[in-house]
């Protein structure tokens, strides 16, 4: 079933490039962005992701949403079967189909600016790193929706401000986050062993046993860095020690884990909720462990693109992806940590951990810490 939604999905977008230039293109229908808030107790099943009935500019929004038909997502995680359940939810809730493109955030870019250059427009919706897709509102190819959602109106429920990332244009919506723990083996770590401060990784009994991923192959510990060199928690005398400590650097996150699940490491200095959670679920022995001085998170946005051929249908999925059902949908197959204060932590026990002091980069630390990848800053301060 998955090979052939990702079969599928390639021969969906060669059609749609030929019947999106020949069908007219629809206009969003615009609610008022001034309708008042609201606050409803926490349900206690799923509620559908509608707007209160007396909202009539929302519902014909939805209905022209509905006569749309299709919304075309660029994703980095619309894939297999996280695809299959959020594409369900949706077309369950609403006869909507989701037609999603998977790849790497940084092709987007050129794709989406190639369809608007030949009139020939394919993309809807955006979905993936908070770079690529900031890089997409600096080209101008986004539209602002962060005041023609209902669910935003909601107050009480986010774990931060779904558009703090673009507070002024309103572009980018934060759905989901990524954290940054350390983690720990505990094949070879008893409990009470583990270090719980940075300074404690400088102790002699850690030399050969940690790893990192590979600094010129991922750009994990390049955010790592930049949080924490600027709350001054790390400097360059403290990575320059670290580094003396004989690190292993292995070619990719899910090789790091496999090291930690068979005792070959002991420790992973930087690692990711997302990556550790499948090993978790599979039962490996590791477990994420805080750092007292502060660690490192990071928000996942979407976005819908300027011009899209389903304006309306985006803005029903993104308002959807939002509320409880479509958080749910997608953070319980996905394993994720969601927007929403009020649906569950859906990450596995040992992939996450409580931070006494979670530091969250923002979109100008991100852009600094891939400057810093691409210029190989690391490798020139410890001298690899």
């Amino acid at each position: 079933m998955k090979k052939w939604l990702e079969v599928s999905l390639v021969g969906v977008t060669l059609a749609m490039l030929i019947v999106v230039a020949c069908a007219p293109q629809a206009k969003p229908v615009s609610p008022p962005p001034t309708a008042p808030a609201t606050t409803a107790p926490v349900a206690t099943q799923v509620p559908a992701a509608t707007p209160k009935a007396e909202d009539a500019a929302w519902a014909k929004v939805v209905e022209a949403a509905k006569k749309e038909g299709t919304v075309n997502v660029y994703s980095t995680t619309f894939s297999g079967d996280v695809g299959i359940a959020v594409s369900k939810a949706f077309k369950d809730r609403y006869g909507i189909t989701i037609d999603a493109v998977v790849g790497k955030g940084t092709g987007f870019l050129e794709r989406i600016k190639i369809e608007k250059r030949i009139g020939k427009m394919v993309a809807d919706m955006v979905e993936g790193g908070p770079v690529d897709i900031q890089a997409m509102e600096r080209e101008k190819q986004l539209a602002s929706t962060g005041d023609m959602l209902p669910v935003l109106r909601e107050k009480g429920v986010w774990v931060m401000d779904p558009i703090s990332y673009s507070p002024k244009e309103k572009t980018l919506i934060l759905w989901r986050f990524n954290e940054q723990p350390t983690f720990i083996s505990t094949l070879m770590v008893k409990p009470g062993e583990a270090p719980n401060s940075w300074k404690d990784l400088l102790d002699p009994k850690w030399e050969g046993k940690m790893i990192v991923e590979d600094p010129l192959l991922g750009s994990f510990l390049y955010k790592a860095i930049v949080g924490l060199m600027d709350k001054k928690i790390w400097d360059e005398d403290y990575i320059k020690a670290l580094f003396r400590q004989k690190l292993r650097f292995p070619k990719a996150m899910p090789d790091a884990f496999r090291m930690l699940s068979t005792g070959e490491a002991y420790l992973l200095v930087q690692g990711g909720d997302g990556p550790a959670a499948p090993f978790v679920m599979e039962g490996s022995p590791i477990q994420a462990i805080d750092m007292r001085e502060g660690m490192v998170l990071n928000g996942n946005p979407l976005a819908a693109v300027s011009g899209g051929p389903h304006p309306n249908a985006t803005l029903l999925l993104i308002n959807w992806l939002l509320s409880p059902e479509g958080q749910t949908a997608y953070g319980k197959t996905r394993g994720g940590r969601m927007m929403r204060s009020d649906v569950p932590d859906f990450r596995p026990p040992g992939s996450w951990v409580k931070m006494t002091n979670p530091i969250l980069l923002t979109l100008e630390q991100l852009d600094n810490a891939g400057k810093l990848y691409q210029e190989r800053w690391l490798d020139k301060v410890v001298g690899r």
